[in-house]
């Protein structure tokens, strides 16, 4: 997959160019093309077993949407 963190992904918003995104967050993992919409999905797993994924809506060589990240807190 490709590695990428929460931080990373919560830098991404609609409006960014391709380039700007894979300087952020670096080559999706996959693209599937939905129509003229690409989907690019970021997906890694550690050696634990815990996986990460984040998709990203390209359009004309923008993002056209960006899921929202929401902040995880750990409670002790």
């Amino acid at each position: 997959g490709t590695t990428f963190n929460w931080d990373q992904a919560r830098s991404i918003k609609a409006g960014m160019t391709e380039e700007e995104v894979i300087e952020k967050i670096g080559k999706p993992y996959t693209v599937t093309a939905q129509g003229q919409r690409q989907v690019w999905v970021y997906s890694h797993a550690n050696a634990s077993g815990v996986a990460n994924s984040i998709s990203f809506v390209m359009k004309n060589g923008r993002v056209f949407e960006a899921p929202r990240v929401p902040y995880i807190f750990k409670v002790d």
